[in-house]
């Protein structure tokens, strides 16, 4: 009887916590600094220029085996030591200042990908907006939840069971 307790309610916990699903790091890589490829190349410019990282990493985040450019190259975004919630958006020009925020105390870093551009059909992309905002009006998802989803092309998904929201997937697989 107690085993069952316990995870009926360790269940309610996981279904209550939607933002359990969306990680700390897709939210700052895809949503908060979140850069095209064009933009990580002058991310990882002014890293090397300024010293942020060594050329082996700057080959390792730019380029394929074969020296081909990566078409999702990565990058590096910037907190403060153990404090991953205060972070700074740095450059995104190789000749700006090399300068790690105030006082240069944002020295941590957390490696992102750049997102592959995904083509979808207009009406694809409106059905993935018009389920987001419903999901949002209907008070299923936060603002922030909203915001994150609508930024990587994905929509919610929520339990038949409970009807929370328990994860999301792309809009590209959205009917």
């Amino acid at each position: 009887m107690k085993i069952k307790i316990f995870t009926l309610i360790s269940l309610l916990a996981l279904c209550f916590n939607a933002d359990a699903n969306i990680s700390r790091k897709d939210k700052r890589c895809q949503l908060d600094d979140k850069l095209t490829a064009s933009q990580a190349k002058e991310r990882n410019d002014w890293a090397r220029q300024c010293g942020h990282i060594s050329r082996g990493t700057y080959n390792d985040y730019m380029y394929n085996a074969d020296g081909t450019y990566k078409t999702t190259p990565n990058y590096n975004s910037y907190h403060k030591p153990y404090d991953f919630y205060s972070w700074f958006k740095a450059p995104t020009y190789a000749g700006a200042s090399c300068d790690l925020g105030e006082n240069n105390q944002y020295t941590e870093t957390l490696t992102c990908t750049v997102l592959k551009d995904s083509s979808l059909p207009r009406d694809q992309l409106q059905r993935c907006e018009d389920f987001r905002m419903q999901s949002f009006i209907a008070n299923k998802i936060s603002a922030y939840d909203y915001e994150y989803l609508k930024a990587t092309n994905q929509v919610p998904l929520f339990s038949t069971r409970t009807n929370q929201m328990v994860g999301y997937y792309s809009c590209a697989e959205y009917n």
